[in-house]
């Protein structure tokens, strides 16, 4: 009976010391069985009396598997994020184009501004000339009178060249 008693101690130990035991973290839980340990992805309910296995919720994986599973997801996030860049790059360079056109576009539209605003200048600068040398000649044979005008005339023409500077030539190649 000793014996039996004994045995029956025995192996109540080494189940109590053989039954699987958890460690819980985050999402998974580490189990220690005879086999090594193992991973509980879900929930681990632990035994309810020594000897027992707990049960596992979820999937029970290796350190290998995890790894496996692991690599496998973030290499398919990595392609997502890969892919979310090259979207981002693609809208990028469609706005940059589009940039430029409006950079393209703008300066075309200020140089023909500027060649209309220089050409209504000329005419103005030249309809004022046509017109002072269009006045009848007995205005001019007065001394005073004909300086009174060319001053005039200059003055008028200032004010035109202030509002309407003559255009340059460009530099010669």
């Amino acid at each position: 009976m000793k014996k039996l008693l004994c045995t029956a101690a025995m192996l109540a130990i080494f189940f109590a010391l053989a039954a699987t035991q958890a460690e819980s973290e985050d999402d998974y839980t580490f189990i220690s069985t005879p086999g090594g340990t193992r991973i509980c992805l879900g929930t681990w309910i632990p035994p309810r009396t020594v000897g027992l296995a707990g049960e596992c919720q979820g999937e029970i994986m290796t350190f290998s598997q995890l790894s496996a599973v692991s690599t496998k997801q973030s290499a398919d996030r990595l392609d997502q994020v890969v892919l979310s860049l090259e979207a981002l790059d693609q809208k990028m360079a469609i706005n940059n184009e589009q940039i430029s056109r409006l950079i393209d576009a703008t300066v075309s539209t200020q140089a023909s501004i500027d060649r209309q605003v220089s050409q209504a200048g000329d005419f103005l600068r030249e309809a004022i000339a046509r017109r002072f040398d269009a006045l009848p000649k007995e205005l001019l044979s007065n001394e005073s009178f004909k300086e009174a005008l060319s001053k005039l005339k200059a003055d008028i023409l200032a004010e035109v060249e202030k509002k309407f500077p003559a255009r340059q030539s460009p530099p010669a190649k």
